[in-house]
């Protein structure tokens, strides 16, 4: 049975304010912020935070009573993955809690038993007016967000840590950043911060630089651009000129591990390389011609490879083994389970659950798949039997990127939407 959560929390991310107390309404210390022409700080800021709660339905159908009773007269019913505000909490005879909502322009109670309670959290935008978030990017329990002036090629990164709230500036320069691609912790306590054509990677404690690690690159008349991607040791796998190198962070060694020959420069072209999840193997699209599209699955050494005919399909790996993707111009949009392993492929037919699904990604520090459209988001917490948790977000509306971390017993989406981060907190519950 198809079971449905939500827990939301809104971040609009306020990227220079301090002063945040434990009540919901903060009050900003004027005398912590951070000015445009200083913006980093060897301090971090607890950042002011305005909190709302919202209630999400977890049974199949639930009444909507006028009183806070399960003997009061039934208003309506509402069902599973609907989300109301909450405008009170109120105890009944019998110590249960009911929330107050807003029902046909009256008051209704539910029987909070019932409901999964969340908080929303936005932080205002108030000292960053002159930038623009450009995206964010989940490093463990911390975001990194990368912002550009809106009159200049200047850019300033931030990391805001999800559990106590603050923030901190730590680097910022004047060079062109056409991608963000990623930000990954790695060995000797360090970071790395993935960019169209370089890597920046930071010491972990005193957030400095530590070295910056460029990466070959081609020209795609927007600049310098090429797909990669890094591994937890600093090993990084890159694409260019129909090959697949591999990059090593502490010496910058560079060699080509996979190679295709082509004399069409639209022809054989490889795209999206990616490391399994422990860096034992790696996939890679390759586009044999305008018709023909396989998946490449090959060991980290470029060896030993397999070709999985599967066309206009996006795809994660889930460990080492298994990768999960879905079609993404077939209307049925069919989703996959690849066992790399042996190249076999098991179809699942999403469209029983999914309507119009606009993008996939995996969600990190767990082994779950979240898909989702304009309105809706869809943890698969298995794959084989299609086990969905489907979470109705009001208010999140467009087509933005989405990125997934699990934090304990909830998953949360992050978006970067109109110069704002947004978090939505998924409660994962049986």
């Amino acid at each position: 049975m198809q079971r449905i959560s939500i827990t939301i929390m809104l971040l609009l991310t306020c990227l220079l304010i301090a002063g945040c107390g434990k009540s919901n309404k903060q009050e900003v210390n004027q005398d912590k912020v951070i000015s445009d022409a200083d913006p980093v700080t060897d301090k971090p800021i607890h950042v002011p935070i305005k909190e709302r709660d919202f209630i999400t339905i977890k049974a199949a159908v639930l009444n909507i009573r006028k009183e806070p009773s399960k003997d009061s007269d039934i208003l309506g019913k509402t069902v599973q993955g609907q989300d109301f505000t909450v405008q009170e909490v109120v105890e009944d005879e019998e110590g249960q809690e009911w929330y107050a909502i807003t029902y046909k322009n009256g008051t209704g109670y539910v029987a909070g038993w019932y409901c999964s309670r969340n908080k929303s959290q936005s932080i205002d935008l108030l000292g960053y007016a002159d930038y623009t978030i450009i995206d964010a990017k989940w490093l463990e329990k911390d975001i990194i967000v990368l912002l550009r002036h809106k009159d200049k090629d200047h850019y300033q990164y931030l990391k805001y840590h999800v559990e106590t709230k603050q923030h901190k500036a730590f680097y910022s320069d004047d060079k062109k950043v056409w991608n963000f691609w990623d930000a990954k912790n790695l060995e000797n306590n360090q970071f790395a911060v993935c960019l169209s054509d370089r890597v920046l990677v930071f010491d972990s404690d005193d957030l400095t630089l530590t070295k910056e690690v460029i990466i070959q690159g081609t020209d795609n008349n927007e600049g310098l651009y090429t797909e990669y991607n890094i591994l937890y040791d600093g090993t990084i796998i890159y694409i260019t000129d129909h090959e697949i190198r591999k990059k090593a962070i502490h010496n910058e060694e560079d060699v080509s591990i996979y190679k295709v020959e082509t004399s069409d420069a639209t022809e054989n072209i490889l795209m999206a390389p990616r490391w399994s999840a422990y860096g034992t193997k790696i996939s890679s699209y390759l586009m044999k011609s305008q018709t023909e599209q396989v998946l490449l699955i090959m060991d980290k050494q470029g060896q030993n490879v397999k070709e999985i005919p599967i066309e206009n399909t996006m795809t994660d790996w889930l460990d080492d083994k298994y990768l999960f993707g879905y079609n993404t111009s077939n209307e049925e949009h069919k989703g996959y389970v690849i066992n790399s392993a042996t190249g076999k492929v098991r179809k699942l037919n999403l469209t029983k659950y999914i309507e119009d699904i606009k993008g996939s990604a995996h969600v990190q520090n767990s082994s779950l798949m979240a898909l989702y459209n304009t309105d809706d988001i869809y943890i698969m917490k298995d794959m084989v039997q299609q086990d969905l948790l489907k979470y109705t977000l009001p208010g999140r509306p467009g087509n933005d990127h989405l990125y997934f971390n699990q934090m304990g017993h909830k998953v949360i989406c992050m978006q970067v939407k109109n110069h704002t981060l947004i978090l939505y907190h998924l409660e994962l519950y049986e």
